[in-house]
């Protein structure tokens, strides 16, 4: 699964991959409803089944491979359609984006199973084979006997429960089935002592409950990663990050609430020393987008060089044998014969773009930058003389259309 992404994507830059994500009912394999969502759960009641709902969007390469590998099978449709009523949502049309944001959908394909009252029972999701599928499926069925129920737990706290028993209860139930728990967390932080508070386990517990928005629980586990060691330092920091800031940020960049982007990258400078290596770019480039919407010049500038700087610090050499180490690795399974190359849509342009991941990346994120700031800074402001240089570094490693456009572009401001 994949997650969201607020910069210029790799397959954006080296042009956007269109395929035809087709909505034919299969004949043999699992039996999709073509009502909408109200209609779908009636039925469901109706035949007293559960609800499956496959999330996907139509740039997802694993949501058409189970499209076109998995969901026609026999024997995945003989175990699905005795069990649940199927349905398929487009995130992003329709009643997509509204029901993924009502059921914290943040990758692609999603896997939901719910009652008939549209009550979360199990989540899944990524690519997986027909025995992996039908074995959720049959997780799924089994989780609604399970203990008590998420409906449950919900329904004795809008009543007015907060023992924490409760709100511990709905709390690791929320969590393990990948929703957010702002609200419950809200209660849980005004039901505990401010002694409490403070221990290093609370801090501890509360980040492994933080989902993907802000709560009153945000700021005390910043706060309390003072009084943790070093290893939970790091633990609780990338933690906080991958699964809180990098979705909070991001949307708040996203839906342009400036003044809450502010805070929340703040927050992410607090937690930076301890964040792991591999998160830092990720930081930077939503760093560089909230300074480019609040036109931060200052700002900009300094995470964009930064960025650039780690860029063009690699020889070109290295860059290549990079490239070629990591194609070997991902054509690996296809040469052995583990996968067919076949049955994925679209694998000779995944083949093209997996021969050049590493250089084109590189050129992406130059791109990226420059663009930023050709787009933010003044027409005769020197940064974008830099900016030019590094285009002319990125088209020596890769080029395409829009590479080369850019570099064109800065090379007239000159």
């Amino acid at each position: 699964m994949k997650k969201f992404h607020f910069t210029l994507t790799l397959l954006a830059l080296c042009g956007q991959v269109s395929f035809s994500h087709a909505q034919k009912q299969p004949t043999t394999g699992i039996r999709f409803s073509t009502e909408n969502w109200a209609s779908v759960l009636k039925t469901a009641s109706r035949q007293h089944k559960l609800v499956f709902v496959d999330v996907y969007t139509s740039w997802c390469a694993p949501c058409k491979r189970m499209e076109k590998e998995v969901f026609p099978l026999v024997e995945v449709g003989k175990v699905y359609d005795s069990l649940f009523v199927s349905y398929r949502l487009d995130a992003e049309h329709g009643e997509g984006p509204k029901f993924a944001a009502a059921y914290g959908v943040k990758a692609y394909p999603t896997y939901l199973f719910l009652d008939s009252a549209g009550n979360l029972l199990y989540r899944s999701g990524d690519y997986l084979k027909a025995p992996a599928f039908i074995a959720e499926g049959l997780k799924a069925a089994s989780a609604k006997q399970a203990g008590e129920t998420l409906a449950g737990l919900e329904a004795r706290f809008k009543s007015g429960d907060r023992q924490l028993a409760t709100l511990k209860a709905l709390l690791v139930k929320r969590t393990s089935l990948g929703m957010d728990n702002a609200e419950v967390l809200n209660a849980y932080v005004g039901a505990i002592s401010p002694q409490s508070l403070r221990n290093p386990e609370t801090v501890i517990y509360l980040s492994r409950h933080l989902g993907s928005t802000v709560s009153a629980a945000l700021p005390l586990v910043i706060e309390g990663l003072k009084g943790l060691d070093r290893e939970q330092q790091k633990q609780v920091s990338d933690r906080l990050y991958n699964e809180t800031l990098y979705y909070a940020l991001g949307n708040a960049i996203k839906d342009k609430r400036l003044s809450d982007a502010a805070t929340l990258l703040a927050d992410v400078d607090k937690i930076r020393p301890w964040l792991a290596e591999q998160r830092l770019p990720s930081a930077d480039n939503l760093a560089l987008h909230y300074y480019q919407a609040a036109k931060d010049t200052a700002g900009l500038k300094r995470t964009g060089y930064r960025m650039a700087a780690k860029q063009m610090a690699v020889p070109i050499d290295s860059i290549k044998k990079t490239d070629s180490v990591l194609f070997v690795k991902v054509m690996e399974p296809f040469l052995t014969g583990k996968q067919d190359s076949t049955k994925i849509p679209g694998f000779a342009v995944e083949k093209r773009l997996a021969a050049v991941q590493y250089s084109a990346g590189i050129a992406s994120t130059l791109y990226t930058v420059a663009n930023a700031f050709k787009l933010t800074l003044a027409p005769k402001d020197k940064a974008l003389s830099d900016a030019l240089e590094w285009m002319r570094f990125a088209c020596r490693v890769y080029q395409n259309p829009a590479i080369l456009k850019l570099r064109s572009e800065l090379e007239a401001m000159q």
